[in-house]
């Protein structure tokens, strides 16, 4: 392997600070739920002592807008 072929590939050590920022990064952003509940349906059946319940929900969800880099 040749000088030039290896200085375009960057260093495993690199590579793990580059993977380590991105995790801490994905850490330290708050989670903050833009969801909206706007419907919610239950239905129950009962049959043969068994019991089905389905339970549906509707949500909105909002997306931020994007952040400026």
């Amino acid at each position: 392997m040749s000088h030039a072929a290896s200085s375009k590939q960057p260093s495993i050590s690199r590579c793990v600070g580059q993977a380590v920022g991105i995790v801490w990064s994905a850490i330290r952003t708050p989670v903050t739920p833009q969801a909206a509940e706007v419907n919610r349906r239950t239905e129950t059946l009962e049959q043969g002592g068994v019991t089905l319940r389905r339970t549906t929900i509707d949500e909105v969800v909002v997306q931020p807008p994007p952040q400026p880099h």
